[in-house]
């Protein structure tokens, strides 16, 4: 049951926010150790920027209707089976034989991790009382700015001394770890046995009031597509752009990847102040601020001190945007609809995975150089700004 009021459930939370770090970072490993990865299994870059898109798009086909199938399970016990199959299939990579075998083991993979983000902020709203479930959501999926700042510079430091394959294993070991610690220790679904809303909620509200009710946080989590596109345009092929053209050597890159990683967790810590303070401006400055970030990024060339100050900037909007809008649109969201806005933020954000990982690749196809992926990056979240703008539209006005 929620916590009494008053105390924040931080021990609850905590086993949840790790979970999300290691699946995003099972997710994006491949960005991190590219090189070696394709070195490896005998394929281009452009192959291996390939499963972190097909990632994406296996969660996107099978989220939702695996969500609707599991609705009356419970929620604890979806979260942890599926961080456990989720670990299965990295592990299943770290040990693949060639490119076809880990692409395989990443469908796997990813059909496990579409379950397990699509209930785990359901989850973990069940166990938060309303005044707590901004920060709440927050903390819990702000696992993935602790990915991108720790797994995946730690991985692209660890790259240069062990196999990519090894450390590939130890996210799966590690998320194995807080499967169990998940199933053991943690509450059972406190809507055991679920009620008929909840099932209901697993399935696309229909109706002309439904709608109008999912519109805010439907428009929100469009932004989020955006702004996850914004991200992994990029970010597929950071250490490639790095490289080509910052003229940044191998040696440095894990330290400049690291900017972006420690930003990121103090956007994190923003996140909670801005969706509480500022829910209709909040969004629309910092998807501005994002998007001015990647045109720095894009002009600074090998001048490394602009560089930086773009990454930075880069860094705190990516730990700040990506929880605020899943924390407002939860918000938004009757409580019987949000194990369907939970599912549908999931498909936006693997949909803006994998088409932004398509589109880096597109790039650096056609132009030999990711030199112009900051730009085509700043163009979807000045989109993105447009439909925050929206969602302010239709918010009552707040301070």
């Amino acid at each position: 049951m929620p916590t009494t009021p008053g105390r924040f459930p931080w021990a609850r939370l905590a086993p949840l926010c790790l979970a999300v770090m290691l699946t995003v970072s099972a997710e994006t490993l491949p960005a991190g150790v590219m090189p070696a990865m394709a070195a490896d299994l005998g394929v281009p870059e452009t192959a291996i920027g390939t499963l972190v898109a097909v990632w994406g798009l296996t969660v996107i086909l099978t989220s939702i209707p695996l969500v609707r199938l599991l609705a009356r399970a419970d929620r604890r016990a979806v979260v942890g089976i599926a961080l456990t199959g989720m670990a299965a299939g990295n592990l299943a990579t770290a040990l693949a034989p060639d490119y076809a075998a880990a692409f395989a083991s990443r469908l796997v993979g990813a059909t496990f991790h579409g379950v397990f983000w699509a209930m785990v902020v359901v989850y973990a709203s069940s166990l938060l009382r309303p005044a707590h479930l901004a920060a709440g959501i927050a903390i819990v999926t702000g696992g993935s700015q602790l990915a991108a700042a720790l797994a995946i510079p730690a991985a692209a430091a660890a790259v240069e001394v062990v196999s990519w394959r090894w450390i590939c294993a130890a996210v799966s070991i590690a998320a194995l770890g807080i499967a169990a610690v998940i199933l053991r220790a943690l509450p059972s679904d406190p809507a055991d046995p679920p009620a008929a809303a909840d099932v209901r909620a697993a399935r696309p509200a229909p109706g002309r009031r439904a709608a109008g009710r999912l519109a805010t946080p439907l428009l929100l989590s469009a932004a989020a597509l955006l702004f996850v596109f914004g991200h992994f345009v990029v970010y597929t092929y950071i250490t490639r752009f790095l490289t080509q053209v910052s003229g940044v050597d191998d040696a440095r890159q894990g330290l400049l990847l690291g900017i972006i990683g420690v930003a990121s967790i103090a956007g994190l810590v923003f996140s909670g102040p801005v969706t509480n303070r500022w829910p209709s401006r909040g969004p629309i400055v910092l998807f501005a601020l994002f998007a001015a970030a990647m045109v720095l990024v894009g002009t600074a060339g090998t001048r490394l001190g602009l560089l930086a100050a773009g990454l930075a900037l880069w860094g705190l909007m990516f730990g700040t945007i990506g929880p605020t809008v899943q924390a407002l649109a939860l918000h938004a969201t009757p409580p019987a609809h949000r194990a369907f806005v939970s599912a549908a933020m999931v498909v936006a954000f693997n949909l803006g995975i994998s088409s932004g990982s398509w589109a880096g690749g597109l790039v650096l196809g056609a132009t030999s150089s990711p030199a112009l992926s900051p730009f085509v990056a700043a163009v979807a979240l000045t989109a993105g700004a447009g439909l925050a703008v929206v969602v302010a539209v239709r918010r009552p006005r707040q301070a």
